[in-house]
């Protein structure tokens, strides 16, 4: 029961997204899924996710660049609580 749900599901974001196109004419249905569509948006979607990592990577390596005037000794002795 949930795999249908999930199923139906799919093909309602499908129709929803344009991927897919349903239409009649007399006793014939033809349902048409924009191939062209799907491939371009999922290279637009990696794309973006890969520019946002790469940021996220560079983000984080100037994080991990310390300054060398900057004091990082600790006090040995403990805070009071």
């Amino acid at each position: 029961m949930r795999v249908l749900l999930v199923i139906v599901l799919l093909i309602v974001v499908f129709v929803a997204l344009g991927y897919v196109t349903m239409s009649r004419d007399g006793n014939s249905a033809t349902v048409t899924v924009d191939t062209d569509k799907v491939k371009s948006d999922t290279t637009e979607v990696l794309k973006k996710t890969n520019d946002a990592l790469d940021r996220m990577v560079d983000g984080a390596a100037d994080g991990l660049q310390r300054d060398p005037d900057l004091d990082t000794t600790v006090d040995a002795e403990p805070v009071a609580p």
